[in-house]
């Protein structure tokens, strides 16, 4: 079976990925394990160089700005992915995507190729990707024309008639291709009843826990040697929505508790923010205790959580339906864990028995948890062994046949209702 995925970074291509670009890329070695060609198309990179497998999709208008990547659709990036789809000639496109998730979506209808789609955001029914109302809470409208409150196209703003044509026009576009797709997989049951309860047939909506954990990862091994001084480790883009602010604050806390404890922070981020995490850290007279790795590989991410005393995972999003991919790497190496309670993370988390959640904007409380774990090291590493073993079906389900199976009876189906030229 020839697979084409559509990703909008990849390791080794581009500067910098997510947890669902690596998911993505995960796949790929499983299906080519199992005798499937595997090929991509992603968004051009100033690093790798195009391949017979990887074809490399110009994204115009998210290169003015990220904002209009919710327009109805790139022609030029829709004309590539066109050509890509015809040079490599895929039995099924299988997408991971946001900035090319509508002309990649849109090629594959128009040359009527069978199309799957992971869900690991929100931004086909959210053009703030996040699903969070402009007062904090989860939005349960979704998107449509009261859209326009949420955001706006910055030379628009003083004419609120055509941001409301915007935001109809781009829920309208996501909602079509939406309705052709011929199958969605969920990473959660929380993720697929909220796609239900935006009105998607159930039928479509598959949960495959298809996270694709290292093999090695979740096996019992000896205890790794920690590191000198008592460990916290951060994991993810230096990003409001993943908390780190509220984590740094904590810090304030847990170094009146435990002096030399040491946060660790891998990941990259965004100036301004980045900015507001570097003057917080100075006003709170945290340098000694907080250490900045930047973007560091996934090998080298899997040693420093080994090493580590906890790993705390603060999203601040109210919706948290897809991991996150720290969390989940978390529990197969048998870390404690302090996270937001949000979203789905309490279907992975039991609280009190392999981790710890707590509300997502309150320091104390993630504070208390850290230092609990920090000073009751014999129940910390049983909360981890429970955190291994609670995550077994994340890497014994074998997710890849299932995907597998997926996509023989989504080409079977289409060619069935003649929708395969």
């Amino acid at each position: 079976m020839r697979i084409c995925l559509a990703a909008d970074t990849l390791p080794g291509s581009h500067k910098a990925w997510s947890g669902a670009e690596q998911l993505c890329w995960r796949l790929s070695q499983m299906l080519r394990k199992e005798g499937h060609s595997v090929t991509f198309i992603t968004t051009k990179s100033w690093g790798g160089k195009p391949s017979q497998e990887i074809y490399q999709v110009p994204t115009c208008l998210n290169k003015i700005s990220a904002v209009l990547v919710n327009l109805p659709l790139d022609l030029p990036a829709l004309l590539y992915s066109i050509l890509a789809h015809k040079k490599l000639r895929p039995d099924i496109v299988h997408l991971h995507t946001h900035t090319l998730f509508l002309p990649v979506a849109m090629a594959s209808i128009i040359l009527k190729i069978p199309l799957v789609l992971t869900v690991v955001g929100y931004w086909f029914v959210c053009p703030n990707t996040i699903l969070k109302s402009p007062n904090g809470q989860i939005c349960t409208t979704f998107h449509g024309i009261q859209c326009a409150k949420c955001i706006s196209l910055p030379k628009l703003r003083r004419l609120p008639f055509f941001n409301k044509i915007f935001s109809y026009s781009r829920s309208m576009a996501f909602d079509y291709v939406l309705r052709k797709l011929d199958a969605i997989i969920v990473l959660s049951k929380t993720s697929k009843a909220r796609l239900e309860q935006y009105g998607l047939p159930s039928s479509k909506i598959h949960v495959i826990y298809h996270y694709q954990l290292d093999t090695q990862i979740g096996e019992p091994k000896a205890p790794a040697s920690s590191f000198q001084r008592p460990t916290i480790l951060f994991v993810g883009a230096i990003h409001e929505n993943k908390g780190l602010h509220i984590l740094i604050q904590a810090m304030s806390y847990i170094v009146r508790e435990v002096p030399d404890a040491e946060l660790m922070v891998v990941g990259s981020g965004y100036d301004k923010y980045e900015a507001k995490i570097v003057d917080m850290v100075e006003n709170l007279e945290l340098k000694e205790n907080i250490l900045f790795l930047g973007k560091r590989k996934n090998e080298e991410v899997l040693q420093l959580m080994t090493r580590s005393d906890v790993i705390v995972v603060p999203e601040q999003v109210p919706v948290m339906d897809f991991g996150p991919m720290v969390l989940v790497e978390a529990m197969g190496l048998a870390k404690p864990i302090v996270a937001s309670k949000v979203g789905a993370v309490s279907e992975f988390i039991q609280e009190g028995v392999s981790g710890f959640c707590v509300t997502p904007d309150q320091p104390q409380q993630f504070a208390d948890k850290v230092v609990w774990i920090l000073r009751h090291k014999e129940e910390a590493r049983v909360m981890g062994e429970n955190a291994r073993k609670s995550a077994e079906f994340l890497y014994n389900n074998e997710p890849i046949k299932e995907i597998i199976n997926l996509y023989h009876s989504v080409i079977a189906l289409k060619k069935r209702k003649g929708g395969i030229s």
